[in-house]
């Protein structure tokens, strides 16, 4: 049986992924499948899938242990995810293409309580243990109630504040990066 480490590393692959798929075959190639799973349901922009990308590749380096590649995503972390936030806002227009596509807030907060969480567990010994998991259940939670809402009741899901416009490859990308955060880390 694999090690929570290397499960942490598939999930945050998977997530990369999905990610990727989406810039590339969904917004790319115009494939709308990969950015949505279906055309009344909301879209993953392209600003989203980037930052679901830059936080999968920082959750990948923490698990190497080698400086300079955990160096990379700790600038990531810190300057990367910001910079496209800032740019989602006053960017360009591919960033967000649509009114209608938009970035969401449950995304915005995702993506905040991952980057949070894996800062948090590459802290030697600045916090009380497990305070990054409890960060990442945060995530869990609120990903897996997006999905959930989706399985058994969307129309009820996507009228809620803070889930208008949070896409299904979104939230099962911000499950992945919270889970892979909390078995990246089992030790404390």
């Amino acid at each position: 049986m694999p090690g929570p480490r290397r499960i942490s590393g598939w999930m945050a692959g998977a997530a990369l992924g999905v990610a990727l798929l989406g810039l590339t075959l969904g917004w790319g190639a115009g494939v709308d499948v990969f950015v949505r799973a279906a055309p009344t349901l909301p879209a993953m922009v392209p600003a989203s899938a980037m930052l679901l990308a830059i936080l999968a590749v920082a959750q990948l380096t923490s698990l190497t242990e080698h400086r300079m590649a955990r160096a990379t995503g700790v600038a990531l972390l810190v300057v990367a995810i910001p910079l496209v936030f800032a740019l989602s806002t006053v960017g360009p227009v591919w960033l967000n293409p649509s009114a209608g596509d938009q970035m969401s807030l449950s995304t915005v907060l995702g993506v905040s309580i991952v980057a949070l969480a894996q800062i948090i567990a590459r802290l030697p010994n600045g916090l009380p243990n497990g305070t990054h998991s409890t960060v990442a259940l945060v995530g869990v939670f609120l990903s897996a109630t997006a999905l959930t809402g989706y399985l058994f009741d969307r129309e009820a899901l996507i009228v809620q504040a803070p889930f208008v416009g949070l896409s299904i490859p979104t939230s099962s990308c911000l499950l992945l990066l919270s889970l892979a955060v909390i078995f990246g880390r089992p030790e404390g």
